[in-house]
């Protein structure tokens, strides 16, 4: 793929682009993410269940696409990665983003992602926990 035939990430679905960033951060961790963890990813970030049909269609679009690959891991699940196309676009927004919020990154290295270990995540009521937690329900607290 060329720099000129690279996708643009406003051409993909919203759950595409978030797909994207959620293989990028968990395969920042150290592995290639599987579709379960993909998918505890997601779903610490909606707050609800993110089916497994809607989850490997588009997984399988990204793929098709040349955004992530895709590889069997022990002859039963598969594992995906970012593909250098996908980090390229997925570093351009960023700094477009942050750019345009008068946000400076921290790091100006090229894919300056932060890993799923490190990434701590702010709820709407204002509680900080580490991404993968079940949010707390009423009556938990």
């Amino acid at each position: 793929m060329t720099a000129e035939a690279l996708p643009s990430l406003v051409d993909l679905h919203g759950f595409q682009r978030d797909v994207l960033f959620a293989v990028r951060a968990l395969e920042r961790g150290g592995d290639p993410p599987r579709g379960l963890r993909v998918k505890r990813r997601l779903e610490a970030t909606y707050y609800e269940e993110v089916h497994h049909g809607r989850l490997y269609q588009n997984l399988d679009t990204l793929a098709d696409q040349n955004l992530i690959s895709k590889g069997a891991k022990d002859g039963r699940a598969n594992e995906y990665a970012t593909t250098d196309a996908a980090r390229t676009i997925l570093d351009a927004h960023v700094r477009a983003r942050a750019e345009q919020a008068g946000v400076e990154l921290a790091n100006n290295e090229p894919d300056a992602f932060p890993s799923d270990e490190t990434e701590t995540e702010t709820r709407s009521r204002g509680e900080q926990t580490e991404l993968g937690d079940t949010p707390a329900t009423e009556g938990e607290a």
